[in-house]
């Protein structure tokens, strides 16, 4: 166990770097999220569509992140999406960003 804890500890980035990849990804969540939610209630978009551009412009930011930061630029925006997808889930229906993930079939059993 010792081994294990001493693995995580030596991959933790310092703090000011955690900083920074928090903030350049809460700034491609948040943008990909207006800008799906954009296409979805504005211009028409369907859900599918939306959802998959979400999908997209995600993996090419964790892509270009791994190649800027590493994995742990990563893990970043990983838990940064897991928080926003839960976080847009409670807010529910008529939520800018729900709208524009959450498939219509969904929708009985989102709540």
């Amino acid at each position: 166990m010792k081994e294990l804890t001493s693995y995580f500890l030596q991959h933790i980035p310092p703090f000011p770097q955690i900083l920074i990849f928090s903030l350049v990804s809460a700034v491609a969540i948040l943008g990909s999220g207006f800008l799906c939610g954009a296409l979805k209630r504005y211009a028409g978009w369907k859900t599918g569509y939306t959802r998959k551009t979400l999908h997209f412009l995600i993996f090419f930011t964790a892509v270009g992140l791994h190649v800027w930061g590493g994995m742990p630029a990563v893990n970043v925006l990983g838990i940064g999406m897991g928080i926003f997808v839960l976080l847009s889930v409670k807010a529910g229906d008529g939520n800018f960003f729900f709208e524009s993930m959450a498939r219509e079939k969904d929708f009985p059993r989102c709540r």
